[in-house]
């Protein structure tokens, strides 16, 4: 429980990093490409704490997608309970993000963070707007 709340601080930490870092660009797949390097780098820490991370652009929504490579079996209840109360407590963070890439691409609309389990299943999935 304690791991996904510190997964998903540093998630938001990394958000706002990325979105800061970023020069105008003016689609969210140029966007992705100019932090690629900030996602690899998530990725291996993600990778070595039971996540599979990728970033893509989905027309102007930007999609960070969480897929456990570990099997959770019968906690998946558990594990949704503390997804959605640990972004519940980062909502403010992930708005904030949402107006800084608002500002740098203006045809953004929205940032989706999902988590799937192992089989590709959403487990829990938020939209920011």
């Amino acid at each position: 429980m304690k791991m996904k709340k510190i997964l998903i601080a540093i998630l938001a930490a990394v958000m706002c990093f990325s979105v800061v870092s970023c020069g105008n660009k003016k689609t969210v797949e140029s966007y992705i490409a100019s932090i690629q390097d900030e996602i690899d780098s998530m990725t291996e820490m993600y990778k070595n704490s039971g996540f599979d991370l990728s970033v893509t652009a989905k027309d102007n929504t930007m999609v960070y997608t969480f897929k456990y490579n570990i099997d959770i079996g019968a906690d998946a209840d558990t594990v949704k309970a503390t997804l959605e109360s640990g972004m519940a407590a980062q909502e403010s963070t992930f708005t904030t993000i949402l107006s800084t890439l608002k500002k740098e691409i203006p045809s953004a609309e929205s940032i989706l963070v999902e988590y799937l389990d192992k089989d590709g299943n959403t487990l829990y999935s938020k939209e920011f707007k």
